[in-house]
C-alpha cells in the first residue's frame, strides 16, 4: 500500500471515529404521495452508473422518463457511482457531469439515496458522506446506514460490502458494521426490510469467480434469514439478475446496466432472471401486502418483474 493510500485510509478511519453519529443514523425519505387507504413507496434502484458513456445518457434518460410519468418517491443507488476512481472532492466535476445533469432534478426531485462500490475506493470514499451540491439531493450519510421510508412501511440497510474484503484495508470497520448491521436488523419493526450492498453475495456474472462473494455471504446470510430481510439489492456485475436461492426466503438482484461497459453471462448456476448486454434499472413499488419489482431496459420495456407477498 502507498504512503497516499494509507493517508486516505486513515482520513476515512478518522472520519468514523469523530462522526460515529452519521454512520448509524436513519434517514428519513418522503413517503409517497399515493398512500391514501394505506402506507406505500415506490422508488428506482440503479447501479454501476458514472461512467459519463452513452448507455450511462440512454439509461439515465430512460429513468427520467419514468419518473415524470410515474412520480416514485426516491432512488437507491448500488454502487459504482463514479467511474474509474470514483470522486476527489465535493467540487469533482463529474457531479455535475455524471449526477447533476444526467438525473435532472426538474423530474426527479427525490432523494438519491447511495451505498459505495469498489471503483468508489480508488480516490477518497467519504468524499462522498460530504455532498450535497445544488440539488440537495444526494444521500449517503455513511459506510452504513439506515433509511427509513414510506412512513416506517420500508427500512432500507445500506452498508459498504468494500469494508468486509481485506484489500480494502478496512475489515475492522468491516466488523463494526456487521455488529451495526445485526442490531438494527433486531430492532427494525418495518413490514419490509431491504438490504443495499454493492457486492452481490450470489452471481452469475463475471465476479462470480472472486472469493469477495463467498465473504459477503459469510457476513450477511445469517442476519438475512434471522431477521427476515425480504430482498438484497447489489450491483458489481454489469447486468441485470433476480436470484431466488430455494432454501432462503430472501430474493437477491443484480442491478449494474447503469452505464458502465456491458459483460457477457459467466455462469448459469441461478435463475430466474438474468439479462446481459442491456442498460437498465429497477422500479419497485412497496404497499402493507406485496412488493412488486420490475426490471426495465433503456426503452421502458419491461424484462422482467415479480410478486412478493409480506410474511
Amino acid at each position: 500500500m502507498t504512503r497516499r493510500q494509507l493517508l486516505q485510509l486513515a482520513a476515512v478511519s478518522g472520519a468514523v471515529s469523530l462522526v460515529p453519529d452519521v454512520l448509524q443514523s436513519s434517514a428519513l425519505a418522503a413517503p409517497s404521495s399515493a398512500a391514501k387507504t394505506g402506507k406505500s413507496l415506490s422508488f428506482l434502484v440503479f447501479g454501476d452508473w458514472g461512467s459519463g458513456l452513452k448507455l450511462q445518457r440512454e439509461v439515465a434518460a430512460a429513468m427520467t422518463r419514468y419518473a415524470r410519468a410515474n412520480k416514485p418517491s426516491m432512488a437507491i443507488s448500488v454502487g459504482d457511482n463514479f467511474y474509474d476512481n470514483g470522486v476527489v472532492d465535493t467540487n469533482d466535476p463529474q457531479w455535475e457531469n455524471k449526477f447533476e445533469k444526467m438525473y435532472p432534478k426538474e423530474a426527479m426531485p427525490f432523494p438519491f439515496f447511495a451505498v459505495l462500490g469498489n471503483h468508489d475506493w480508488r480516490s477518497n470514499p467519504s468524499t462522498q458522506f460530504s455532498y450535497r451540491g445544488p440539488s440537495g439531493r444526494w444521500r449517503m450519510d455513511g459506510f452504513y446506514y439506515k433509511v427509513v421510508a414510506g412512513g416506517g412501511l420500508v427500512e432500507f440497510f445500506m452498508v459498504d460490502t468494500d469494508l468486509w474484503l481485506p484489500q480494502f484495508g478496512a475489515m475492522e470497520l468491516g466488523k463494526k458494521q456487521t455488529q451495526w448491521l445485526e442490531s438494527a436488523l433486531s430492532q427494525s419493526k418495518a413490514k419490509w426490510k431491504i438490504l443495499v450492498g454493492h457486492h452481490p453475495p450470489y452471481t452469475d456474472g463475471i465476479h462470480s469467480i472472486e472469493g469477495s462473494m463467498q465473504r459477503v455471504r459469510t457476513n450477511i446470510l445469517p442476519l438475512l434469514e434471522k431477521y427476515g430481510v425480504q430482498l438484497m439489492l447489489s450491483g458489481h456485475d454489469h447486468d441485470l439478475q433476480h436470484i431466488i436461492i430455494p432454501s432462503m426466503k430472501t430474493h437477491f438482484t443484480v442491478c449494474g446496466a447503469g452505464g458502465a461497459s456491458m459483460r457477457r453471462r459467466f455462469s448459469n448456476n441461478y435463475g430466474p432472471f438474468y439479462k446481459d448486454m442491456t442498460g437498465g434499472f429497477m422500479s419497485i413499488s412497496v404497499n402493507e401486502t406485496q412488493l412488486k419489482a420490475r426490471f426495465l431496459n433503456s426503452e421502458l420495456a419491461t424484462l422482467h418483474e415479480w410478486v412478493q407477498k409480506v410474511k
